[in-house]
Formats: structure tokens, C-alpha cells, sequence
């Protein structure tokens, strides 16, 4: 089994992190406040990665590297928490596997649309 380093991080390096992390998230997640998972994320896959003894080394190209992953990772987190809510509220699995695949589909397609328009009642029978 691979041991698993991990870097040491003073405060400075945290900041910067964050910093940089909510600065790519702003850029493509204008209405959303997605930087704090997404931070999250990457800051334990930073932590967890021995790719340099100098974590101030490459940790702009770093994040870059991982962000896309992050994010995708956020939002498959996201579409779960919906599909489980959608369940406890319509009681029928495809109706709540399309509207939460609906609800991740908008808020990705969301950097230009601050109003979000998603009716999860379930239908009138």
C-alpha cells in the first residue's frame, strides 16, 4: 500500500491558496458561491500530494491542474444532495434523477444568469 506525504502549510501558503481558488472560482461561477468546496477540495488533494518538497513551488499550476476535478467533484456532490432531497419530496426515483440532473445542469450553465428557475413540486395528479 503507497504511503500517503503530505505537505506542511503555513498560514501564508492557506491564504494564498484560498485566495487564488475563490479568484478561479469568481471567474467561472460568477453568481455562485461555490469557492469554499471547491477550496475545500483542493486544499486536502494539496495537502495530500508529494509532488514537491517546496509546496510554494507550483502551487498556481498545481491548482490549475486539479480545479477542473474539484469542480466536477462539488457538483457530482451537489447532484447527490438534490437527487436525495428531489426523492424525500416527489417519492419517485426518475422524476428526482431528472430534476436534480436539471437543478446541476442550470447551475453549471449559471455564470451569466443570476436567476435560477426550478419548480421541484411534484405534478398535480
Amino acid at each position: 500500500m503507497k504511503e500517503i506525504g503530505s505537505i506542511a502549510m503555513d498560514k501564508n501558503l492557506y491564504n494564498e491558496i484560498v485566495r487564488y481558488i475563490s479568484e478561479l472560482t469568481l471567474q467561472r461561477f460568477y453568481y455562485l458561491n461555490l469557492a469554499d468546496d471547491i477550496a475545500n477540495s483542493i486544499l486536502v488533494s494539496f495537502m495530500q500530494s508529494s509532488t514537491s518538497t517546496d509546496p510554494y513551488e507550483h502551487t498556481k499550476d498545481y491548482i490549475k491542474s486539479v480545479f477542473p476535478k474539484a469542480v466536477e467533484d462539488v457538483f457530482s456532490y451537489y447532484q447527490k444532495l438534490t437527487l436525495q432531497y428531489c426523492l424525500t419530496k416527489t417519492k419517485d426515483h426518475s422524476v428526482s434523477e431528472d430534476i436534480s440532473q436539471e437543478a446541476i445542469r442550470q447551475l453549471l450553465s449559471s455564470k451569466n444568469n443570476p436567476t435560477l428557475k426550478i419548480n421541484i413540486s411534484p405534478p398535480i395528479a
